[in-house]
This record gives C-alpha cells, sequence and structure tokens, in this order.
C-alpha cells in the first residue's frame, strides 16, 4: 500500500487584511494611563488651564497691591495730602517777606525764628510736592494757593498799626504751627504709602521743633 500523504488545510485570510505575523514583525508598544495631563499641553482640560490663569491673575494682583502700598500710590493721595500743602502755604505766606511786608517789626529772635520757619516750610513742601508727583497725584494747586486768611492779615495789619505786631504775629504762627501739625496728624492716618508716612512724620517732629523757638 501507498503511504497517504497528509492533506493540506484550506488558506483563510485574516480578516480586513490584517497580516496574523504583524504581532511579531511590528510588536505595539503598551499604552500607558492614569498620567496627569501637563496644563499646558494639548490634554489639558479646560478646568485645569481656568485654575492655573485664576492663580496667575491672583498672584499678579497680590504683587500690584504690595507695590502700590510701597509708594503710596492711589487716586486719593493728591487729597489726602491737600490739607497739609495748604497749610504749609500758610506758614510760608506768614513768614516770608514778600508777602508779609511787617516782619521788620519783629524783634530780633522772632524774626530769626520765623526766616527758619519759612525755609523749613518751603522745604518740606517742596519735598512733598516731588512726592506726589512721582507717584502722579492729582493737586488742586488753586486751591492749596487759595488759603491765606484774610481775617488774620487784617488782624497783623491792626497790630502793625498799634505797635503790638511783634506780640501778635507770635500768637498767630504758635496757632498755625499748631494746626500744621494737626494736618500732619490727619494725613498720616489715611495715607498708606511708607516713603509718604515717612515725610509726614519727620514734618510732624520738625514742627515741634519750630514751635519750640517762640517759647
Amino acid at each position: 500500500m501507498e503511504p497517504q500523504q497528509p492533506q493540506q488545510q484550506p488558506y483563510i485570510p485574516p480578516p480586513n487584511g490584517q497580516n496574523p505575523y504583524d504581532f511579531i514583525m511590528n510588536p505595539q508598544k503598551p499604552k500607558h494611563g492614569g498620567g496627569l495631563p501637563s496644563f499646558g499641553g494639548a490634554g489639558s482640560s479646560p478646568l485645569k488651564r481656568g485654575i492655573l490663569i485664576g492663580g496667575l491673575i491672583v498672584v499678579v494682583l497680590i504683587v500690584l497691591v504690595i507695590v502700590k502700598a510701597i509708594i503710596g500710590g492711589g487716586d486719593n493721595l493728591g487729597l489726602e495730602f491737600t490739607p497739609v500743602l495748604q497749610q504749609q502755604q500758610e506758614l510760608i505766606h506768614l513768614t516770608s517777606g514778600s508777602t508779609n511786608t511787617n516782619l521788620a517789626q519783629l524783634s530780633t529772635d522772632n524774626a530769626n525764628a520765623a526766616a527758619t520757619v519759612y525755609a523749613v516750610i518751603s522745604s518740606e513742601q517742596a519735598e512733598i510736592q516731588k512726592y506726589l508727583a512721582t507717584n502722579k497725584a492729582k493737586i488742586n494747586s488753586t486751591a492749596i494757593s487759595a488759603t491765606s486768611s484774610a481775617t488774620t492779615d487784617q488782624q497783623l495789619s491792626s497790630a502793625a498799626q498799634s505797635g503790638t505786631y511783634n506780640s501778635a504775629f507770635v500768637t498767630v504762627l504758635k496757632t498755625e504751627l499748631a494746626n500744621y501739625q494737626a494736618s500732619l496728624q490727619a494725613a498720616y492716618l489715611k495715607v498708606k504709602g511708607t516713603h509718604g508716612r515717612a515725610l509726614l512724620s519727620k514734618d510732624f517732629d520738625q514742627s515741634k521743633l519750630l514751635l519750640q523757638q517762640f517759647d
């Protein structure tokens, strides 16, 4: 008998034309799951991007507030310093020889004290004006320059005619210096900037020395 030949199995093509040996020729990399997508990547969700952007905005706002507090910037800065500038202008008006022609009637000590007040207050006013300009604060120059008291000027004029100008001037100037101290204290409570507060504190200490000249 002749040996029987093994029967060949019919060839069945794989579905969709897939090569049955692809898993050997082209092995696929395993997929890893569970990783968190980066905020800036394509896989980042809108919620996470929103959280990141919101956090950055909050940080920027905090930095701006801190910087603003340090330099003393603010829309009301000019208004907070206006009473101080007004009182400074009144003191300058009283102690300036160009606006007060009766200073010649003062005693030597009081004349020297008045000259010191004029020099110190003029310097302090210039410092505050520079500070406000640096912080772009609006100032009503007309309101500041129009604060001279007509009543006080009339009082001193009458004293000059009656020969009591020396004592009257000292009384008026001490009152205006006290008013100046009050305006400095009020502004200090309102101003938040460290530089502005430092100026107000220095001017207040200086005003006490100016008052002592007349004691």
